[in-house]
């Protein structure tokens, strides 16, 4: 992970291809998901844009995020 902001991120990846176009992103520091998507794209970084609102994984209540808790 390099360049964290409130708005996205840029991420290093051995083969950036590979990763979809739309994903949740998450922050182990703040136990949070961002649904986010790809803005940018080269052979080893993509660029991330955030989207909506950011999830606390400890405060849903929403079962589609309680797989999360045990990362």
């Amino acid at each position: 992970m390099r360049d964290l902001t409130p708005k996205g991120v840029r991420l290093k990846s051995e083969n950036a291809a590979e990763i979809p176009n739309d994903f949740f992103f998450y922050d182990q520091s703040d136990g949070s998901l961002q649904r986010s998507e790809v803005v940018w794209r080269t052979v080893n970084e993509i660029g991330v844009q955030f989207v909506g609102d950011r999830i606390n994984i400890h405060e849903t209540h929403d079962p589609r995020y309680a797989r999360f808790k045990y990362m």
